[in-house]
């Protein structure tokens, strides 16, 4: 009698982190810690809370080989849906090759 006897390689596949969509109720009450933390709402923009309790919306995307940052404006001047919406031309933006900061910045003033 012959007993054969296999052994399974395991591979580990390392997955992106994806993040959890923020709430409102989550942005409302994020409190200030020791130092600036950021709260991640996926596809690279999160809420930045610095330690005297400002909250900011940022945008960090790559351009060229260069994390770049672009800020959306301060919460609650700037709700979570103005942010999301300025996160999704950015991107479309990005996407199409014609990305300009300052075009985002003027076409969105009425968010600022």
């Amino acid at each position: 009698m012959t007993v054969y006897i296999y052994t399974a390689k395991t591979y580990t596949v390392t997955m992106p982190k994806l993040a959890i969509p923020l709430t409102d109720i989550q942005v409302r009450t994020a409190k200030p810690k020791d130092k600036a933390h950021k709260l991640a709402d996926g596809g690279g923009m999160y809420l930045l809370v610095n330690t005297d309790g400002t909250k900011y919306w940022r945008l960090d995307y790559r351009l060229n080989d260069k994390r770049n940052t672009l800020a959306f404006g301060k919460y609650p001047e700037t709700t979570l849906t103005q942010a999301r919406d300025q996160r999704k031309a950015t991107r479309e933006l990005l996407e199409a090759g014609t990305f300009d900061s300052i075009e985002i910045v003027t076409e969105n003033t009425e968010y600022l």
